[in-house]
């Protein structure tokens, strides 16, 4: 599995994971606030439409909770980063 450094994460942190051909192990990429999460899987998961080696992929985003320990985001409505598409009208 590739970690990220947990030190230079807090409380409420975000991380975009990815994991390409499952149940392979995750690949995680930080993300700055919602919108950049939303940009980054979009623009992970175009590429990897090219690439013939991928059969399938799996995105989610998650965020650090107040024991340190990473959790499936979700909006003030129960949205998860995969319900959203209309990323402007998501109550965050």
């Amino acid at each position: 599995m590739k970690h990220i450094n947990k030190n230079i994460y807090s409380i409420g942190s975000l991380r975009v994971y990815n994991i390409i051909n499952p149940p392979n192990e995750p690949t995680y990429y930080p993300a700055k606030n919602i919108q950049h999460a939303h940009t980054l899987i979009n623009s992970l998961a175009i590429s990897q439409l090219l690439d013939s080696n991928i059969d399938s992929n799996v995105f989610g985003l998650e965020i650090m909770d107040k024991d340190g320990e990473w959790m499936e985001w979700e909006s003030e409505d129960g949205y998860t980063i995969k319900d959203i598409e209309d990323i402007e009208n998501i109550k965050i």
